[in-house]
């Protein structure tokens, strides 16, 4: 074993346990296979860690020294600020960054299935079991084990989570032998987990255990600082990835996402710049692209504070008067036609339509 063997095999012991030890092998390299697909995917993962805003930089500089430790960590922040990007760099900055990074989405799972998925199962332990399979924490064995969105666990399998953290073992389902496994424990959550644990929703001693290091990070709409960055980095990206060649944007489009409040955050403004590539026609992605689209809710489109109203109300008129005659032109001039598509009168749509001449 201190020579790099997975595991060993006494020729009088049972054959099962060699089976056994034969499926968590090929277990553990499918994971670390999927593991290795699933960094691929995030090529911009390290991109997004580069920021101009204090705040970001203090809470890197803080993850950093975390990942040194090997003290549980508590992510927070909205859905979409990146929590299993910065779960991803404390593990690169760790001691066990040659080992596997294993995420789960805790929301995924049903109630009856989340222990088979995190714990495993022996054969013939339920119906449908038809072999043995390796859990997540086990296959996770020296690496790091992400649990996403663990304010969405099922109440009745916190306990069983708050024991194998403590004893960093598990027991498979059929099973009653305990199997010693080594992580690094990272959680993240977009709930207020305090609120869960007076609701009796989660349970307390796990909050406390799960919780050691909490760091918070900030939404976009906090880090606009790194508007300009993070827009002209997922232009390029997704134009390369595309293979298309609207490589640049007119300013009024840069300055309208600029005033954008990102209730998305991140990941919203990734899909936004998405959408205008696909549907944009030509190098320079301008104005008419963004408005004319449904990409961003106009109607209800929530501003930074410094955004006057009659920048607001420009912004929408602007919008409405590109969709109504797209939708004239589309109609070739009928007004009924395009009347019943607005979902408006004829004298609604006469009325627009004297206004933008």
């Amino acid at each position: 074993m201190r020579h790099g063997a997975f595991s060993y095999f006494i020729k009088s012991k049972d054959p099962e346990a060699l089976i056994f030890d034969l499926e968590k092998i090929r277990k553990i390299k499918s994971l670390t296979h999927e593991n290795a697909i699933l960094k691929a995917d995030h090529p911009d993962s390290d991109f997004m860690l580069r920021s101009e805003s204090p705040a970001f930089i203090k809470l890197l500089s803080a993850a950093q020294k975390v990942a040194k430790t090997e003290a549980n960590v508590l992510l927070l922040g909205e859905s979409g600020v990146g929590k299993e990007v910065l779960a991803r760099f404390i593990h690169k900055c760790s001691n066990r960054q040659d080992q596997v990074f294993m995420p789960i989405n805790c929301f995924s799972f049903s109630d009856t299935m989340i222990e088979a998925e995190l714990f495993g199962h022996e054969k013939g332990a339920f119906t449908g079991a038809t072999d043995s399979r390796v859990g997540r924490f086990e296959a996770a064995h020296n690496g790091t084990l992400f649990l996403d969105e663990i304010g969405d666990m099922p109440l009745n399998f916190q306990i069983k989570l708050l024991r194998s953290i403590e004893n960093k073992e598990i027991e498979r389902i059929g099973s009653n032998r305990a199997i010693k496994t080594d992580f690094r424990l990272i959680s993240a959550t977009n709930k207020e987990l305090e609120h869960a644990v007076t609701g009796k929703l989660f349970r307390e001693d796990l909050f406390y255990r799960i919780n050691t290091i909490t760091l918070t990070i900030p939404p976009l709409r906090e880090r606009k600082e790194d508007l300009p960055l993070l827009i002209d980095f997922f232009l390029k990206a997704i134009n390369r990835e595309m293979k298309k060649t609207c490589m640049s944007m007119d300013e009024q489009v840069i300055q309208t996402l600029m005033k954008y409040h990102y209730p998305g955050n991140v990941r919203e403004l990734k899909n936004i710049i998405e959408r205008l590539v696909v549907f944009s026609e030509g190098p320079v992605i301008r104005l008419d692209d963004l408005l004319s689209n449904p990409i961003l809710p106009f109607d209800e489109v929530q501003m930074d504070d410094d955004a006057s109203d009659t920048a607001l109300r420009s912004v929408r008129h602007y919008a409405e008067k590109n969709h109504i005659l797209k939708i004239m032109e589309q109609t070739h001039g009928n007004i009924d036609l395009a009347a019943k598509l607005l979902e408006i009168s004829t004298r609604q749509l006469y009325n627009k339509l004297n206004l933008f001449k």
